[in-house]
């Protein structure tokens, strides 16, 4: 008899141009979770440009329906967005809790050299620029939780997605 599938919810967090949806893509892709990602949310609600609070609790409460739809149809499930504010985050967390889903945090971080090379080029769905960048990194709140970090370099996805992949084996939050 096959065993139940044990279904997770996957949080990738980082600061604009660390990497982390290049990373999040690639894989979801690698073990067949469904991918969610903040700023394609906020590009469709037509909310590009809008970082009030109230704007990001709207996206975020948006990423959390996605993600509830998936977990109850019994998927692996991606969300990847800044999740600066530990009481955004904590939405999934209680998320996971309901739902029965493992809840696993990975943040992203690369050199600063390198994410202002990332943010200096035009990408289709972020406006972040540096300056965003450094006002994210001084209002980032500290982790309360299990979190695996990942540097991003240039050169490096596939080193990143193995130890992802290792530590959702072994199952180590």
């Amino acid at each position: 008899m096959k065993e139940p599938h044990l279904k997770r919810l996957i949080l990738i967090m980082g600061l604009p141009g660390s990497g982390k949806s290049f990373f999040g893509k690639r894989l979801a892709d690698s073990i067949g979770a469904t991918y969610f990602n903040s700023d394609k949310e906020r590009n469709r609600l037509g909310k590009r440009g809008n970082y009030a609070l109230s704007d990001k609790r709207l996206i975020y409460e948006v990423l959390l329906e996605l993600a509830k739809d998936e977990l109850e149809a019994n998927k692996d499930v991606i969300v990847d967005a800044t999740f600066q504010l530990q009481s955004l985050r904590e939405l999934f967390f209680q998320l996971a809790k309901r739902e029965g889903a493992t809840c696993y945090c990975f943040y992203i971080h690369a050199a600063e050299l390198l994410v202002r090379e990332r943010l200096s080029r035009p990408r289709i769905e972020s406006e972040a620029d540096f300056q965003v960048y450094l006002k994210l990194k001084e209002e980032f709140d500290p982790f309360h939780c299990d979190v695996h970090q990942l540097e991003s370099r240039a050169d490096n996805i596939a080193e990143m997605l193995e130890s992802a992949q290792k530590t959702l084996k072994h199952g180590k939050k």
